[in-house]
């Protein structure tokens, strides 16, 4: 087994990183792993033979939180309906399912052949937390499948990466969805995606600063989404197309 070793010399973010291996890979299959994911089994061999089968497709397997419960495998595709449940805290109602139309897979793990993922011309580095939606997103465009594949389990250490930085994580989390509208020429979509987004952050800027006496995590919180309003404002009044 060759195994190459890219050493950066700063952190460039899970889709340049995965786009720098995909460069310098000669495989059939690519395989997208998070670096708080860790595969638990033997069960990647199922989800190889079923692209052999059924080459036009990417596989996400059943994610498993650490106590081996089951974790969300399938995001809720970009829409402004889910921003404004989420600004109100109602997205926990609502639960994608596999049958859904454009199906976005969690980017935890995701499996391909190498050359699905040239055709998709890899992940969008400007879409930091929604690069997996975007990719499955366009993959669709593509008449690509997305499928989810529950005879292949992952353990996937949830959240590990966001209590490092909740400012770059809550950030790129709000504003990566207004970009993915603009990205699309879903015009307004972008509109609403902005105007929901600065409620929601105004809210948690209120909720987190009257929670902060109580514990610290929510002192944190406060001063992320007061970061991610200031980038927010970054972002409208200068169309920043760049990484937070």
């Amino acid at each position: 087994m060759n195994i190459k070793f890219i050493a950066n010399a700063h952190n460039a973010g899970f889709s340049a990183a995965n786009n720098q291996g995909f460069a310098v890979s000669a495989g059939e299959f690519i395989l997208l792993l998070n670096p708080d994911a860790k595969l638990i089994n033997s069960d990647i061999s199922l989800a190889m033979a079923y692209l052999q089968k059924e080459p036009k497709t990417i596989i996400g397997p059943k994610i498993l939180n650490p106590d081996l419960t089951l974790q969300d495998s399938i995001l809720n595709p970009p829409t402004v309906g889910n921003i404004f449940l989420e600004t109100f805290f109602l997205l926990y109602f609502h639960t994608p399912k596999a049958s859904d139309k454009d199906l976005a897979l969690s980017g935890a793990c995701l499996l391909m052949k190498r050359k699905i993922y040239k055709e998709l011309d890899g992940l969008d580095e400007n879409l930091f937390w929604m690069d997996d939606v975007d990719l499955c997103f366009r993959a669709a465009k593509l008449n690509i499948r997305c499928v989810y594949f529950t005879d292949w389990s992952v353990v996937h250490d949830y959240g590990q990466s966001t209590k490092k930085n909740y400012n770059v994580a809550i950030s790129n989390q709000l504003i990566s969805k207004i970009k993915f509208f603009k990205k699309h020429g879903q015009f307004f979509n972008f509109i609403c995606a902005i105007i929901l987004t600065q409620l929601q952050i105004s809210l948690r800027i209120v909720i987190f600063l009257v929670l902060a006496p109580f514990k610290h995590i929510f002192l944190l919180k406060f001063f992320a989404y007061c970061y991610a309003q200031k980038m927010l404002f970054r972002y409208i009044f200068t169309q920043q197309n760049k990484l937070l």
